[in-house]
């Protein structure tokens, strides 16, 4: 091994345990890759906000992986040197991870003093950018062995102060835009993969309530879509003011419509009413929090940086309570699985959104995510958003979408099974109905024939006898008129009550009763031609089976006679295995026939007693062309 393998290798061995040199100079390795230089920066908090340069003597070590100050109205200034060991050209990145901070400055150490080489930030329009990204990116120029100082302006009015500060190869960084942009988009293709089936199955399901998971998924993934940057590299990059407050808004209806499913979900206002008006409190807090940000421009600077920080603290708080009400539904209700179920998907987010609003106040630097999350393999150093916020709103999404399809999936059987005993019931009532009615019926025509009927034969007998006593041609011939009025009232009488219950029908079974019928009509209109073809066993029909055949065709027949003007009907019986199958068919004028719009009592009755039954009724009719019928049903009915 030659002399400048063993200093490369001494100062490779320098660089790893220590990549300070005098406690601000960075020695570039051979490749950079998401280098963390915070740790070996000094740094300057203004709080006076003076835009001259500070006095070497004000900066102090940094001795914390990431930058976070929350928000303040300060100048924080960052100093640190680099060192190119290399005999080659070098071209760095300095990329900042917070794509909302408002100014950023960067300065070069050029002999004594330092030259301002680039302006950057949220604050400017997007396409003043040297580099295409979400992020700020300083592109940096490194001559071989050259060692240069920088010097940086922090300063962020709407945005809180606080990002990584990580050094690349261009190459490297180039490569890694793959990755990225891989990670993130996978992220969003299946949350609006998860809110189109949300939508279409709240749609379908008519669940009006469920859509405050709808948006409360929807504004969460716009908020990490502003948060990332990419609203404003894609959408307003000429419009920093949007930029400005877009995450904040988002964030409040984030919390609005989050806190709403909640409540609406466990009914938290039946079980805890206290802790649910305490989520009423913050849901009027955060839309009022969200409308006095719409114009934050007009408000003074200091108020609306007060407004953010308690902003923040009704995010914690909101957490807070939402976790606690979690823990007494689990104490109180019996079914304990779902509300198991919801603390496992909430817990990981709650954690994200309770240390992102502790970030917020510059209490927190990530270290749970620097030295564990970062050994998984799709953690992405470059995103301002926590890589635990985007895998536990995938996570939470999956886990509740879940328990909600199983609700409503509960819903609908118990729903159907509810529509299904209706149904039973309902069929039970008409098969009652129709019962009670036929009885009535064939009592009515009992009375009728045997009573009504006897008693108008025995006035005619005795109006006989008085005709057969008087000589007078007058009154004979007034007598003989009443008979023939009795006549005519008998033969109604009989009419009547055979169409109310033929006796056929019960003493001699269907066959004679359909028989009785035909050739009844046949006398009544002599110009239809009827013809009837009867193929089946009476014996296995039931008698309330009969009766439902027979009115039935005495429907069917009625309504051709009545309705159609036919000169030609018929009518088929014909069994077929164990099924029935009834069809009559006439010559006559026809109709338009629509399933979904039945309003004749006729059509009704026939459907009815079909389904009672259980029946396949069909029915096929043109104007023109006549009707034809069709019902078939199982004999063992």
């Amino acid at each position: 091994m030659n002399w400048s393998s063993w200093i490369y290798l001494i100062s490779l061995i320098l660089f790893l345990v220590n990549p300070r040199l005098d406690a601000q100079t960075i020695l570039l390795p051979d490749t950079v890759q998401h280098l963390n230089i915070a740790g070996s920066t000094s740094f300057f908090n203004d709080l006076s906000e003076s835009d001259s340069l500070p006095p070497e003597s004000k900066f102090e070590v940094f001795k914390e992986q990431i930058y976070n100050f929350g928000k303040q109205d300060a100048n924080l200034w960052v100093k640190f040197a680099l060192k190119n060991q290399d005999s080659s050209y070098r071209e760095l990145f300095l990329e900042f991870t917070n794509p909302n901070l408002n100014n950023l400055s960067l300065y070069k150490k050029v002999d004594s003093s330092y030259v301002l080489i680039r302006l950057m930030g949220s604050s400017y329009p997007y396409n003043n950018r040297p580099i295409n990204h979400q992020n700020l990116i300083f592109p940096i120029e490194l001559n071989p062995l050259e060692k240069s100082t920088y010097l940086l302006k922090i300063h962020s009015d709407y945005s809180s102060t606080n990002f990584n500060l990580l050094l690349w190869d261009k190459s490297q960084r180039e490569s890694y835009f793959l990755k990225e942009s891989t990670t993130i988009s996978y992220f969003f293709f299946i949350t609006t993969a998860f809110l189109f089936i949300l939508g279409i199955s709240l749609v379908l399901t008519k669940q009006k309530k469920q859509w405050t998971f709808f948006f409360y998924i929807l504004f969460g993934a716009l908020y990490i879509y502003s948060d990332l940057g990419l609203s404003y590299k894609n959408i307003w990059g000429d419009s920093p003011a949007i930029q400005n407050i877009a995450s904040y808004i988002l964030t409040n209806l984030y919390l609005i419509f989050g806190v709403s499913f909640f409540r609406e979900y466990f009914v938290t206002i039946r079980f805890v009413k206290k802790l649910d008006a305490t989520l009423r409190v913050f849901i009027f807090c955060s839309v009022v929090l969200t409308i006095v940000a719409m114009f934050y421009q007009f408000i003074p600077h200091s108020i609306f940086s007060f407004l953010q920080k308690l902003n923040t603290l009704l995010f914690s708080f909101t957490c807070a309570v939402i976790l606690y009400i979690l823990f007494i539904l689990l104490a109180r209700q019996r079914n304990k699985t779902e509300t198991i179920w919801f603390m496992i998907a909430f817990a990981p987010h709650a954690y994200s959104i309770l240390t992102t609003s502790i970030r917020q106040l510059g209490q927190y630097y990530f270290n749970l995510e620097l030295d564990v999350i970062s050994k998984v393999p799709f953690f992405l150093w470059t995103i301002h958003v926590q890589n635990m916020m985007l895998w536990s709103m995938i996570w939470e999404v999956l886990i509740v979408f879940t328990l909600m399809m199983q609700r409503l999936k509960k819903m609908y059987e118990q729903h159907n099974a509810m529509i299904l005993e209706l149904g039973k019931k309902q069929e039970e009532d008409t098969k009652l109905l129709m019962a009670t009615i036929e009885q009535e019926r064939k009592r009515i025509a009992q009375e009728l024939h045997d009573g009504s009927g006897v008693q108008l034969s025995a006035i005619r007998m005795k109006l006989t006898h008085l005709q057969d006593q008087i000589d007078s041609p007058t009154i004979s011939e007034g007598i003989q008129g009443l008979m023939t009025d009795l006549d005519r009232v008998n033969a109604e009488i009989r009419t009547i009550s055979h169409n109310l219950m033929p006796i056929s029908l019960s003493k001699l079974g269907l066959k004679a009763a359909i028989q009785e019928l035909v050739n009844h009509v046949k006398s009544s209109y002599p110009k239809i031609q009827i013809n009837l073809y009867q193929q089946y066993e009476s014996v296995k029909l039931l008698p309330n089976l009969e009766v439902h055949i027979y009115r039935i065709i005495q429907e069917i027949l009625n309504n051709m006679i009545k309705h159609a003007q036919p000169t030609e009907i018929n009518i088929q019986l014909i069994m077929n295995d164990n099924e029935l199958i009834i069809s009559m068919e006439d010559n006559g004028k026809g109709f338009e026939y629509d399933p979904s719009k039945i309003t004749g009592l006729g059509l009704k009755s026939i459907l009815t007693r079909a389904q009672l039954i259980g029946g396949k009724f069909e029915l096929d009719s043109k104007l023109g062309a006549g009707s034809f019928f069709s019902i078939t049903f199982p004999i063992g009915y």
